[in-house]
């Protein structure tokens, strides 16, 4: 009997990519990010997030998101060029001579992490990105900055910013004396 390989060629680079990602922001971490470079990373998340959704949902009828993207990439030309020059310039200050390598991974990453959401089913994955582009094509160059943040939020960048305080440890709570049991009613 033939079996669908498809599932496990999907979980298999579905796990590629989350070694990936997991590597690349490992390499980052005890680094951190200033203000300018915190606000060109989530801009990158942002214009990857789009680009994997242009490219997922091309050709899937009444939600092909080419146009709207293209449209979202000229009218924030001046953004994507300075965030693209502060982003560059963030692994050239990190990783010196290997720079490129390590911006290459973390893109490549990136969109790994992004394109993993669109393999549970390309027109479900579809619909639900229509609202993105609707607010992307209406996202003012005053407001870019602020909207990159706001989706960057729910995507966690795994490097700090510089300055800000790493939480505090828990102090171990005082052991129970019923340890072990289920609570009394």
């Amino acid at each position: 009997m033939k079996t669908n390989r498809l599932p496990r060629v999907a979980a298999a680079l579905a796990a590629i990519a989350i070694c990936s990602a997991d590597a690349s922001r490992a390499l980052a971490q005890g680094r951190c990010l200033t203000p300018p470079e915190k606000s060109a990373f989530e801009f990158r998340m942002l214009m990857t997030e789009l680009m994997v959704a242009a490219l997922t949902c091309r050709g899937v009828g009444g939600q092909d998101f080419s146009a709207p993207y293209a449209a979202f990439v000229e009218r924030h030309r001046a953004a994507t060029q300075s965030h693209a020059t502060v982003f560059k310039e963030h692994f050239r200050r990190v990783h010196g001579g290997a720079a490129t390598t390590q911006m290459d991974r973390y893109v490549t990453s990136l969109a790994n992490e992004y394109s993993r959401a669109s393999m549970s089913g390309t027109g479900t994955f579809c619909t639900q990105q229509g609202p993105l582009f609707e607010r992307a094509s209406t996202v003012s160059s005053a407001e870019v900055d602020r909207f990159a943040a706001e989706r960057a939020a729910s995507h966690p960048i795994g490097i700090p910013t510089c300055g800000e305080q790493k939480p505090a440890p828990q102090k171990a709570q005082p052991q129970a004396q019923n340890q072990g049991q289920p609570p009394r009613k």
